[in-house]
């Protein structure tokens, strides 16, 4: 599975970008060659910081949003809710 993590250096450390990447290794590592991409964008708004998710699955796309305070947290949010829509739409596509 190849992931992806960008956003601006005063948001996304390499401590942080290794955390990502290990979270998300194990919360879509079963779905492995299900996975087209994975990306993670942090990005700042109106004082929060934003994550954003984007699974692609062939043909689909699950996308995920989180906001915080704080650029950990905001992730650890967006991952731990991104698995659970990636479960459904990999099921839908067996079911097809």
């Amino acid at each position: 599975m190849k992931v992806r993590v960008s956003g601006p250096p005063a948001l996304l450390t390499e401590e942080l970008s290794a955390r990502i990447k290990q979270r998300l290794g194990l919360a879509l590592g079963r779905f492995g060659p299900r996975l087209a991409a994975v990306g993670v964008r942090l990005s700042q708004r109106e004082g929060e910081v934003h994550c954003e998710i984007d699974v692609s699955l062939r043909p689909r796309v699950v996308h995920v949003e989180e906001a915080s305070g704080d650029p950990g947290r905001a992730a650890d949010h967006a991952i731990g809710r991104v698995e659970g829509p990636v479960a459904r739409a990999v099921e839908r596509l067996l079911e097809w």
